[in-house]
């Protein structure tokens, strides 16, 4: 029985060996390699404009995030829901301002967003 065990172990230890050459050298889902990623200059302020471009979409946003939370802004009924939820500390997933989602998408992928 312990030669059997033996056997097909071993026979286990070479087909695993062997198997898993291939997933190894696949690409990324994205086709973006290291070696073709910011080729030339304009790669490169082609990326840099994109970021400025979403960031500066965010101004307002920047704006608030600042002047709510150090209570610079008062409350009116002009203020939207989120905000007075950001002025109260609420900053649970429920808040749309609490949301980094922006951002975020901002840094991964500038140029797309």
């Amino acid at each position: 029985m312990k030669r059997n065990i033996k056997y097909i172990m071993i026979l286990l230890a070479m087909l695993v060996q062997v198997s898993c050459n291939d997933w190894l050298e696949l690409e990324p889902p994205s086709g973006l390699t290291r070696e073709e990623f910011w080729q030339t200059k304009e790669d490169v302020e082609a990326m840099l404009s994109g970021a400025y471009s979403a960031m500066a979409k965010m101004d307002n946003l920047f704006f608030l995030y600042g002047e709510i939370r150090a209570d610079m802004v008062i409350g009116d009924t002009n203020q939207g829901d989120d905000q007075k939820k950001m002025a109260q500390n609420n900053i649970y997933p429920d808040n749309g301002m609490a949301s980094w989602s922006k951002l975020r998408r901002t840094i991964r992928s500038p140029t797309t967003s």
